[in-house]
């Protein structure tokens, strides 16, 4: 599921732009850099890597987390996570793009990878590629039973409790990357859990279990602030920002079934 629209809008002087997704978008070239490539026979399909577990609205937390793991392997491919928007799904939804022998190819959280019959030619990631990947997600989806995004999805998100709400941030954090960081935003005398990250450089994200991810490219510095800035921007009404500061449990990874 996708976030709304993004706008600019200002924090003191500084202009903060927020691409929401629920992943929100982004387009990001660190990530397309070619290197030296994994050793041995290619197969014909890249890898899946599965999610070892699933967050409400995490699509975005699953695709930065695969194109972690593609990239140690494969460093001479290139993948980017890109936004779609499928007839068959309610939302926007955040999916990997990647370049496999020449090829285009996408990787979906749930139904894993697709061709998507395009050359990779200059590398440059078109309209009329994501139009192809779109199509071909859907198709896939369609074949495995896969159409997502449904009303009650929906509901379950916006009926979570904070421990729940803890819980997925938890395992976003296990699932990701680098160094996150777990906020509480107080709203209307309720506290609800935010994971701030950084995807890549000069890029910032905060998950929200409810809505998903929203990412910007901004010079503010600070975690709190930016939190607090995107939590107004999905329409809390935020009073204060604290950081978590107690020693987090381990979070056990299981296999996801889905249904």
């Amino acid at each position: 599921m996708n976030l709304p629209a993004s706008s600019l809008f200002r924090s003191g002087s500084e202009r903060f732009r927020v691409r929401v997704l629920a992943m929100v978008l982004m387009a990001t070239s660190s990530l397309l850099t070619p290197a030296a490539g994994a050793a041995g026979a290619t197969p014909s399909a890249p890898p899946d890597f599965p999610d070892s577990a699933h967050v409400e609205n995490g699509c975005y937390i699953s695709t930065t987390a695969y194109l972690g793991k593609f990239a140690a392997a494969f460093p001479r491919e290139r993948g980017t996570p890109v936004t779609v928007r499928p007839r068959n799904f309610d939302e926007p939804h955040t999916i990997a793009l990647l370049s496999w022998q020449g090829r285009w190819w996408g990787r979906d959280e749930e139904s894993g990878v697709f061709a998507v019959n395009r050359a990779v030619g200059s590398g440059a990631i078109t309209d009329r590629i994501k139009r192809s990947a779109e199509a071909a997600l859907e198709r896939h989806s369609i074949r495995r039973g896969k159409a997502r995004g449904s009303a009650r999805d929906a509901v379950s998100a916006v009926r979570m409790s904070a421990d729940a709400r803890k819980h997925d941030v938890l395992v976003a954090a296990a699932l990701l990357p680098g160094v996150s960081e777990v906020w509480w935003v107080s709203v209307g005398g309720e506290e609800w859990p935010f994971l701030f990250f950084r995807p890549v450089r000069d890029r910032v994200a905060v998950y929200d279990p409810r809505h998903g991810t929203a990412t910007a490219e901004t010079a503010v510095t600070h975690a709190g602030e930016i939190v607090q800035l995107v939590a107004e921007r999905l329409g809390y009404r935020v009073t204060s920002v604290r950081p978590d500061l107690t020693p987090e449990p381990r979070v056990m990874l299981a296999a996801v079934t889905w249904k």
